[in-house]
């Protein structure tokens, strides 16, 4: 019996390890590719509307972050009239 309960405990302790090691790698990649107002979207989706989405860029200034295979892979800012080309 005890053998069962020791096995169900190292069970759940790995479970839960596994979420909080998730939980912590997600909650650092939200915070370094995201701010409340920027947009995610597919390489996929992006191509199929990539000139009303820089359209909207330039209209809102909310930057778009494009990812590929679900990885971040670019971010799309727009250009303010203050910086130089």
């Amino acid at each position: 019996m005890q053998k069962s309960n020791s096995f169900t405990f190292n069970f759940l302790f790995y479970i839960l390890l596994t979420i909080k090691k998730t939980i912590g790698v997600v909650s650092v990649l939200i915070r370094y590719f995201m701010t409340i107002s920027t947009q995610i979207m597919t390489a996929t989706e992006f191509k199929s509307k990539c000139l009303g989405i820089m359209k909207n860029v330039h209209n809102t200034g909310q930057p778009v972050i494009i990812t590929k295979r679900g990885v971040p892979f670019v971010k799309i800012l727009p250009i303010s009239s203050e910086e130089p080309f």
